[in-house]
């Protein structure tokens, strides 16, 4: 099996989706996982009869080497679909997984036809389970159990206790699993999570694993700031300083003492630190706040990432210089910080016109996450043109039965249709097979929504045509009775 840089083994876990949350994980090598993705599918509400996007509230497990860890959770199955599906969590420092979105069944009445509808969480008798293995289990199934307990909503708030005692774990797996989990409960507002994550910042063998937990609450969280400033002003080691950027990045945005902290460290000599921090800085301020003094300063700066994020900066205050994207565009044809860059241009959207070719290149040369990033900025990009069309189309899902594997970049791609509206309409022929396979029909008919009137008169065309199938005629009549 392969190792990371610091010896540990890079691996995944396996479990039999029939057999819940409390099965038997199988350990498998990296390599053996199969592409594409797996994600987890949880039930969307859908007001008004059109589909929402939902992302899967998917938990960010880090290692501040560069170890990853894969894992593989099994669902309950779908209402009335009879698809088995698993949670891909994919543990990397400082990556989201706002990307990846959930199908959901194909219709309200699923429960009422015998179905098992996914919701989000566990039951209470999951959590009491967990909370056991937490507590008694080895270091595998209290790492695994801290990963059930993340995502175990209101219903975790008992086990908020152990977790916070888990962060001063012997074994690393353990301690960065209770932070993350407290940080995605935290998020969910979920007892005294953050509280516990608090208390965590004050002993240092559970500082690190404290503040990537509160990297992840991703909302405003005002309390936790000044001791996290405190705390970073007392020079951590490296990984624990960009550990305290990226919380601050999570929980302050529009605070002024955040951005005068980080602007600080923008200025530092150390390479990582100061890119860190001018990235963090870049999203911690917003329009309307007032520009922190010395911050254009840094326009001269001799390293290309610093400029490029305090050009993003100067956007979120409400600039609209066209350099600004030209900045963003140099970093992603030098091949720096493309993941941040990839996320500046997907908020900048339309304005950012001038950096599509780059993106569609970055889309053909690229993989994992960043190929998905670029995806995604091309529909907040907006532009529609034949090259655009093809690309997306081309990435499209196959259908498929019984399958319980979801393509991300094919996701992706059905999402960013979508979000290219009205003028993407000749891309419907080709998104309404997909109507039928129930990985993507939600997903799928949330982008149709946004396709407009001609895009409507495609389907009624579809649903009459003896071209299609039975089963797609079927799958376009369900999608626009329920669209009326």
């Amino acid at each position: 099996m392969r190792k990371s840089a610091n010896g540990d083994p890079v691996c995944a876990f396996r479990r039999d989706p029939q057999s819940g949350l409390s099965g038997q994980m199988q350990e498998v090598g990296i390599d053996d996982l199969s592409q594409p993705i797996r994600v987890g599918a949880l039930q969307v509400q859908r007001p008004h009869g059109v589909a929402q996007r939902r992302p899967v509230p998917a938990l960010q497990l880090v290692q501040l080497a560069v170890c990853m860890f894969v894992l593989l959770i099994g669902w309950p199955r779908i209402g009335g679909s009879g698809v088995w599906c698993s949670v891909l969590c994919v543990e990397m420092f400082g990556t989201g997984a706002d990307l990846v979105y959930a199908s959901g069944p194909e219709d309200e009445s699923a429960e009422q036809e015998g179905g098992d509808s996914v919701k989000p969480g566990v039951v209470a008798k999951d959590v009491e389970e967990e909370m056991h293995r937490l507590q008694r289990g080895n270091a595998q199934e209290r790492f695994l159990a801290t990963v059930a307990l993340g995502q175990s909503r209101e219903q975790g708030a008992p086990a908020i206790p152990l977790l916070e005692g888990a962060m001063d774990d012997e074994h690393s797996r353990v301690r960065w699993g209770a932070g993350l989990a407290l940080g995605v409960l935290a998020r969910d507002k979920v007892g005294d999570a953050v509280g516990a994550l608090q208390r965590g910042l004050v002993n240092p063998s559970s500082r690190c694993v404290a503040l990537i937990g509160i990297a992840r609450i991703e909302r405003s969280v005002p309390g936790l700031v000044p001791d996290i400033s405190r705390i970073l002003k007392t020079e951590l080691p490296p990984e624990e300083m960009v550990a305290g950027f990226r919380a601050l990045r999570s929980i302050g945005q529009g605070d002024s003492s955040v951005a005068s902290l980080l602007m600080l460290f923008a200025k530092r000599d150390e390479l990582t630190l100061r890119r860190e921090a001018s990235w963090a800085l870049a999203w911690v301020l917003t329009r309307g706040m007032e520009v922190p003094a010395g911050l254009l300063d840094l326009l001269d700066s001799q390293d290309r990432v610093v400029r490029g994020a305090i050009q993003y900066a100067r956007w979120r205050l409400g600039d609209r210089d066209d350099v600004i994207v030209d900045a963003l565009v140099l970093l992603l044809r030098e091949g720096e910080e493309v993941e941040n860059s990839l996320r500046a241009i997907s908020e900048i959207g339309p304005g950012a016109e001038r950096a599509l070719s780059e993106v569609l290149r970055v889309i053909k040369e690229s993989a994992g996450l960043q190929k998905a990033l670029a995806i995604g900025a091309v529909g907040k990009i907006g532009a529609v043109t034949r090259e655009v069309l093809d690309i997306l189309v081309s990435m499209l899902p196959m259908v498929s039965w019984g399958n319980d594997e979801l393509d991300l970049m094919g996701a992706n791609a059905i999402d960013a249709i979508g979000d290219l509206g009205p003028g993407a309409s000749s891309a419907t022929r080709a998104l309404a097979p997909l109507l039928q396979d129930p990985r993507y029909r939600t997903l799928v008919m949330f982008a149709l929504a946004r396709l407009g009137a001609e895009a409507d008169e495609v389907l009624r065309q579809m649903s009459v045509s003896e071209a299609c199938s039975a089963g797609l005629r079927r799958a376009i009549r369900d999608y626009l009775s329920q669209k009326r």
